[in-house]
């Protein structure tokens, strides 16, 4: 009975991030014309960023790693919060929605003759964005499970410490993942985006 819940309640997590991925995925169709020229402009400057080679790759990898510090740390403590998981679920679809929103983007900018490009970006950013799964999906879980312990109190303290310990792990693991990807995307796929755009 108690798994029957938990796999509705995940099959209901799923449908939305598809439905939040949907309209992020469709979002350019409503956007004003001004909005668009924005949003062109915006990509066309970044790209001519990376062509130029003006980054400076080890404050942009800074940059990176102090985000993707701040949003892991951010999630793992939401996990060990009782209305926590209210806000990782918003995080989750909020993030889902962005990933759809940024390919339709860059299909707007680029276009077919644009797919190596658009491939080559979203390859870091589809990366990223699992490994921000990785993390939420346990978040939400020790957060459940967090929220049982309150109110039932029936899991001993050693158990108590097992967990918590396991959770700390997922996040160390999270913060390397990261960092792995960061430098294959900043070292590696900045540098082909730079060679065929």
């Amino acid at each position: 009975m108690i798994k029957n819940k938990l796999k509705t309640r995940w099959n209901l997590l799923f449908s939305l991030m598809i439905i939040s991925f949907l309209i992020g995925l469709f979002f350019t169709c409503f956007m004003s014309k001004s909005d668009k020229n924005i949003l062109i402009k915006y990509i066309d400057h970044f790209f001519k960023i990376i062509k130029s080679s003006k980054t400076n790759s080890f404050k942009l990898l800074e940059s990176y790693i102090f985000q993707n510090t701040f949003i892991s740390i951010f999630i793992w403590i939401l996990g060990i919060s009782l209305i926590g998981f209210i806000f990782i679920i918003f995080i989750i679809l909020f993030k889902t929605f962005l990933y759809g929103f940024t390919c339709s983007s860059l299909f707007y900018y680029f276009g077919f003759k644009g797919l190596i490009n658009i491939i080559l970006y979203l390859v870091p950013l589809t990366i990223n964005l699992f490994i921000f799964y990785y993390l939420s999906f346990f978040s939400l879980k020790f957060s459940y499970s967090f929220i049982k312990l309150i109110l039932f109190n029936n899991v001993s303290i050693s158990n108590k410490r097992v967990v918590l310990i396991k959770y700390f792990k997922v996040l160390i693991s999270s913060l390397i993942f990261f960092l792995i990807s960061n430098l294959f995307e900043i070292f590696i796929i900045y540098n082909l985006l730079s060679r065929i755009h």
